[in-house]
């Protein structure tokens, strides 16, 4: 990404192009077992609406996005909901930003993509740890002309990005493609 990357995304989310509320995604609600005190992270978070979810569930949850504004609304969020110890917000550029290995018990990546990153996902997840992937497919463009086909999965794309984990859950609906996947023990 670049600074020319943020600078879009902030006036989207300044705008109200992309909602700063709205729920959790229903892929990580129905598959993110209870935290335990486990630790998270949603990348490309946006205003952080799963962060919070999984903090109200037990996770310690860092949540990484480019827009400074999104991140804003998380934070406030997370103050107003008592959850600020339990979340951390970084603002950073996905191409430079670095994965420890092993960390996490659960990685949630939703509407974004960038291939070169499930290599690190997978290195960053603690053996047994949960990927959860939901991003746009070439059939977003049938009633979303637009994105550049780069940011556009290919049909059955995200299972093979996802290879060597043993997959929970996949599927494709209405130009979303998901994948729910296990790190090997």
């Amino acid at each position: 990404m670049t600074r020319k990357d943020q600078i879009r995304w902030n006036q989207r989310y300044s705008s109200g192009e992309y909602p700063l509320a709205k729920p959790p995604n229903p892929l990580l609600t129905h598959w993110a077992p209870p935290g335990e005190d486990g630790f998270a992270l949603d990348l490309a978070c946006g205003p952080g609406h799963n962060v919070l979810w999984l903090a109200r569930h037990g996770y310690r949850v860092m949540g990484v996005d480019i827009s400074r504004i999104a991140l804003r609304q998380g934070i406030q969020s997370a103050r107003a909901d008592h959850l600020g110890g339990r979340v951390c917000f970084v603002e950073a550029d996905l191409d430079q930003f670095v994965l420890p290995p092993s960390c996490f018990n659960l990685i949630g990546v939703f509407r974004f993509l960038d291939r070169r990153l499930f290599p690190l996902l997978r290195a960053a997840l603690h053996p047994g740890g949960l990927l959860i992937v939901e991003t746009l497919n070439v059939a977003w463009r049938e009633t979303h002309p637009g994105p550049p086909e780069h940011y556009l999965l290919e049909s059955s794309e995200l299972t093979r990005l996802a290879s060597g984990m043993h997959i929970l859950s996949e599927g494709t609906t209405q130009g979303l493609s998901h994948v729910v996947a296990r790190s090997k023990l």
